[in-house]
């Protein structure tokens, strides 16, 4: 990824399209189990160009995610969604987890427990450190920003532009309810 940050950040960017146009205003099922590819066959397809292998044994623990995230269409009781949910996203946690060594089946509670706050923490920081170690090049190159990539401000722009979206939609479907409109103009009055 720090060889060729391009492609991580437009994968980053088509995901959360994607999670955009998969989950707008539309019920769980299908749209699950098509996230949850598209999330491990990126990550995966990522890890794989940056030279990180995929363990044997953590490759075990793409069985039940894909399983649970299936019966998210199969299965349409909402505690069944809930739980398979809900497992999914602890699988996929456990997978990132244990990507490289494959140990799941040995951690212990508090493995797991460390493991998520580690998770976690890397969630927070890892990015800002990415970000900083691309910028540095070695001596001689011209710098990110003698390149005319994008900046920080075009970046953020294009990771909102889903919420952006999002809040947009909101307004417009507001705008054509009678009750919105009696409350905004209610509220515009007094």
């Amino acid at each position: 990824m720090k060889a060729n940050p391009n492609r991580f950040w437009s994968a980053v960017i088509l995901l959360g399209w994607a999670f955009d146009f998969l989950f707008w205003m539309k019920p769980a099922g299908v749209n699950i189990f098509i996230y949850v590819v598209l999330c491990l066959a990126t990550g995966i397809f990522l890890l794989n160009a940056d030279g990180l292998r995929l363990s044997p044994r953590s490759s075990l623990l793409l069985f039940p995610i894909i399983f649970l995230s299936t019966m998210t269409f199969f299965r349409q009781e909402p505690m069944t969604v809930f739980l398979s949910v809900s497992m999914t996203i602890f699988l996929m946690g456990v997978f990132a987890i244990t990507y490289l060594g494959g140990q799941w089946s040995h951690y212990g509670l508090i493995d797991y427990f460390l493991g998520y706050l580690t998770l976690i923490g890397s969630m927070i920081a890892r990015p800002l450190g990415f970000v900083v170690e691309v910028r540095r090049l070695p001596s001689g190159q011209p710098s990110l920003s003698e390149k005319h990539t994008s900046s920080a401000l075009h970046l953020c722009f294009l990771l909102l532009t889903p919420s952006l979206q999002t809040v947009s939609r909101s307004l417009l479907i507001c705008s054509r309810s009678i009750t919105c409109q009696n409350i905004f103009f209610g509220l515009c009055i007094s």
